[in-house]
C-alpha cells in the first residue's frame, strides 16, 4: 500500500532543536521491495528498503514492523547505495525484536568522506526474514528519516509498505524415503488372520508429510479390508486378511499418485493340518431362544469327508437339528450327510454327524462351513460346546491331520431388566398364615431390614 507522509511538522521541530535546513523534495520515495511476497512456512527470504529520486544522501534511519506470528526477522545489513559514490559508510544497528506480538527492526546508516552523497535510486538496507506460520503480515516502514551529507533533513514524499503472505509448506512425496511397514509380516494362510499395513509418507528431507495425503494400497494376494485410514499424525493404515493358500503377498503403496519404492512382503504360512472351530466361539442368549452354531474348517486340502461329535450340558441347552454346510460340495461334487444322531437325554448331550462327497472333480480347499447345528436355550447357565472325535479325509479317503480345534461356549442368562424385583407388602395376618416353602412364599429376614 502507498502512504504519503509529509514531514513538515517533524522537520520544523527538528529545526527548532538543531540548526538544520529542511530540504523540501516532493519526489523522494522509500519503499519495501518487492512490495508483495509469497512464501511457504519455513522458507527464508529477503526484503529491500529501497530509495528513489534521492539527492546527495548522507544518512538514513527507519523502523520496520511485522507480525511475529507470521514471520521473524533474522538479520539486516546495509545496501550498496549509501557508499556508491566512494564515501565510507557505517551501519547503525540493526536492533531486532521478535519477542513482542508486533516485531520490529530498527536500523540506520551514515557516510563520511570528501565526495558527495549518492543521487537517484538504490537499496538502503536489506532485511532477512523466516516465514514461521501461515498468514499475512504487513511490512510497515515507520520513523523514516533521510538527510544529506550536511545533516539536512530531506522530505520524503511517499512511503510504500510491503506485504508477505505465508502458505503451508508443500513438499512432494519422496518414493525412496516414504516408509511402508507390515506387522506382523507372517500370518497363517487361514483366510481369517490379518496384518496391518502402515504407510508413512516422507519428503526428500525425510520429513513427515502429515495428515491429508492421498494414500492407496494394493496386494498381490489376500484381501485388503475397508479403506486406508488417515491416523491424523502422518501415518496411514489398512488391514490385509490372509489368503487360504500358502505363499506371499507383495504390498504396493501409492501416495499422491507416486508409487513408493518400498514394497514389503506378507508371508501366508501353511498350517500344520486343518483347523476346526465353532463359530461363533462365544454366544449369549436368553432362556427359550433358538440359535445356530457353525462347524468351520480352515486350511482344508482336497476335502472328501469329515465326522465329529459335539457335547454340551443338556441342563443349559438342547440340540434340535443339524445339517451340512455348503463347503463340502462347493467344487461341484455331490455331498451327502451322515447323521445327525442327537441325544438330549443324558446330562451331557451329544450330536454325532459327518458328511462325504463323490464325483470327478477335486474336493475344496481353504475355509468353509462343514455343518450347522440348531440349539434351544433351556435354562440359565453356561456350557461348553465341545468338539470331539474329529476326522477329516481327502477324496481318496486319506486321513488329514487336524492342527487345532477351537471349542465354543454358550451363556444362557436373563437380561438384567428382567431381574428387578419390587416388593410392596407388609407383615400382616396373611404373612402369619404362611408356614413354609411349600406355600411358595418369599421370606425376607429381619437383617434385610424387613419391617
Amino acid at each position: 500500500m502507498h502512504r504519503i507522509k509529509t514531514f513538515s511538522v517533524i522537520a520544523a521541530l527538528l529545526f527548532c532543536i538543531h540548526p538544520l535546513k529542511v530540504v523540501m523534495s516532493q519526489v523522494l520515495s522509500v519503499k519495501i521491495d518487492p512490495q508483495e511476497t509469497a512464501v511457504s512456512s519455513g522458507e527464508s527470504f529477503t526484503l529491500n528498503v529501497a530509495i528513489s529520486q534521492a539527492t546527495n544522501v548522507g544518512s538514513f534511519q527507519f523502523d520496520v514492523t511485522f507480525l511475529t506470528s507470521v514471520v521473524h526477522a533474522d538479520s539486516a545489513w546495509l545496501g550498496n547505495f549509501l557508499g556508491s559514490t566512494g564515501r565510507s559508510v557505517s551501519p547503525v544497528g540493526p536492533v531486532i525484536n521478535n519477542t513482542a506480538t508486533t516485531g520490529k527492526v530498527t536500523m540506520g546508516g551514515f557516510s563520511f568522506g570528501a565526495g558527495n552523497g549518492p543521487n537517484g535510486s538504490g537499496v538502503l538496507a536489506t532485511i532477512k526474514f523466516t516465514a514461521l506460520d501461515t498468514g499475512v503480515t504487513a511490512i510497515d516502514l515507520q520513523q523514516l528519516q533521510i538527510t544529506d551529507i550536511n545533516g539536512q533533513v530531506q522530505n520524503v514524499a511517499s512511503i510504500v509498505d510491503g506485504i508477505v503472505r505465508v502458505a503451508p509448506q508443500i513438499h512432494p512425496v519422496d518414493p525412496e524415503k516414504t516408509l511402508v511397514e507390515v506387522n506382523p509380516a507372517n500370518i497363517p494362510a487361514d483366510g481369517i488372520s490379518t496384518t496391518i499395513i502402515t504407510v508413512k509418507p516422507r519428503d526428500s528431507l525425510g520429513n513427515s508429510l502429515g495428515t491429508g495425503q492421498t494414500v492407496s494400497l494394493t496386494s498381490t494376494a489376500g484381501e485388503l479390508l475397508a479403506t486406508v485410514s488417515d491416523n491424523g499424525e502422518g501415518s496411514y493404515t489398512q488391514v490385509l486378511r490372509s489368503s487360504t493358500v500358502p505363499g506371499s503377498a507383495v504390498i504396493t503403496a501409492i501416495v499422491n499418485g507416486v508409487t513408493v519404492n518400498q514394497k514389503p512382503h506378507v508371508v501366508f504360512t501353511a498350517l500344520s493340518g486343518a483347523a476346526i472351530k465353532i463359530n461363533p466361539t462365544d454366544t449369549t442368549v436368553t432362556p427359550g431362544d433358538t440359535f445356530i452354531m457353525d462347524i468351520v474348517i480352515q486350511d482344508a486340502q482336497n476335502l472328501g469327508s469329515f465326522q465329529f461329535d459335539i457335547e454340551f450340558s443338556t441342563a443349559v441347552v438342547h440340540a434340535d437339528s443339524a445339517w451340512l454346510g455348503s463347503f463340502l460340495g462347493s467344487t461341484g461334487r455331490s455331498a451327502s450327510p451322515v447323521g445327525p444322531v442327537i441325544n438330549n437325554d443324558s446330562p451331557t448331550g451329544k450330536v454325532t454327524m459327518g458328511g462325504f462327497s463323490f464325483g470327478t472333480t477335486n474336493g475344496p480347499n481353504g475355509v468353509g462351513v462343514l455343518a450347522t447345528i440348531k440349539f434351544t436355550a433351556r435354562d440359565t447357565g453356561t456350557t461348553v460346546i465341545d468338539l470331539q472325535q474329529f476326522q477329516v479325509t481327502d477324496i481318496d479317503g486319506q486321513a488329514q491331520g487336524v492342527g487345532s480345534i477351537v471349542d465354543g461356549r454358550v451363556r444362557v442368562a436373563f437380561p438384567s431388566s428382567l431381574l428387578d424385583i419390587l416388593i410392596d407388602a407388609e407383615k400382616d395376618a396373611w404373612y402369619d398364615e404362611l408356614t413354609g416353602p411349600e406355600d411358595g412364599y418369599l421370606q425376607i429376614r429381619w437383617f434385610a431390614h424387613n419391617n
